[in-house]
C-alpha cells in the first residue's frame, strides 16, 4: 500500500501538475505541443488543463489516502514529521484553493450554486486567485518533495545520490514554474500558433 504514496505524489506534482499548469503558457508544456498538433482552440486547451489538473488531484488524493491507511495499518501516529505536516498543508491547499477556484471558473453548476449563497468576485479576480493559489500550492508541494528526501524510505530504497537529485529537481521546478506561469520573462519573439488564431 505504501508504494502508492510516492507514486501518486510524484506523478501528480512532478509531472501532471507541472504540465497542466504550463499548458496555458505559450509553448511551455509538452501537452501544449500535442494540443497544437491537434489544432485545439483556446477553450479546448483550457478544458485539457482542467482535466489534467483533475487527474493530478486524483493522484495526490490517492497518494494521501495510501499513506494515511498505511499508517493506520501499522498503528503509527500521523503528521509527526515535517514532511507529513507540509504534505497535509499541501493537500489542503490544493483541494481548497487551487481546485475550488478552478471549479468556480470552469464549472457553471458550482458557480451558480455558490453565487446563490454569496457574492462571487469577477472572473478576472478568480483567475488571479486561481493562478496565485495554484503556484502557492505547487511551491508547498515542492518543499514537501524536498523534505521527503530525508525520510527513511528514500534513504533505504534509493541510491545515495537521490538525496541530491530529487531536491535539485524539486528546487528547479519550484524556481522555474512560477516564472512561466506569471510570465516574468517575456518571450523575445512572439510565437503565433494555430491556438491563438482560433481564439
Amino acid at each position: 500500500m505504501f508504494f502508492w504514496h510516492p507514486f501518486g505524489m510524484s506523478v501528480s506534482f512532478l509531472f501532471l501538475m507541472v504540465q497542466g499548469g504550463l499548458l496555458l503558457v505559450d509553448e511551455a508544456a509538452l501537452l501544449r505541443l500535442l494540443c497544437y498538433k491537434m489544432e485545439f482552440n483556446r477553450s479546448n486547451v483550457v478544458a485539457v488543463h482542467f482535466y489534467v489538473q483533475l487527474l493530478s488531484c486524483l493522484c495526490y488524493v490517492g497518494g494521501f489516502i495510501a499513506i494515511y491507511l498505511h499508517k493506520i495499518r501499522l498503528g503509527k501516529p500521523h503528521f509527526l514529521s515535517w514532511h507529513a505536516r507540509f504534505g497535509l498543508a499541501t493537500v489542503i491547499s490544493c483541494l481548497f484553493f487551487q481546485l475550488l477556484f478552478g471549479l468556480l471558473m470552469h464549472v457553471s453548476v458550482v458557480e451558480k450554486t455558490l453565487s446563490k449563497l454569496m457574492t462571487l468576485p469577477a472572473k478576472t479576480k478568480l483567475r488571479q486567485f486561481h493562478r496565485r493559489s495554484s503556484v502557492f500550492s505547487f511551491e508547498l508541494g515542492m518543499v514537501t518533495t524536498i523534505l521527503s528526501c530525508y525520510s527513511l524510505f528514500v534513504k533505504d530504497n534509493f541510491p545515495s545520490n537521490a538525496e541530491v537529485i530529487i531536491p535539485a529537481v524539486a528546487a528547479f521546478l519550484a524556481l522555474t514554474v512560477p516564472i512561466f506561469v506569471f510570465k516574468l520573462f517575456p518571450a523575445r519573439v512572439p510565437v503565433i500558433t494555430k491556438l491563438e488564431n482560433n481564439v
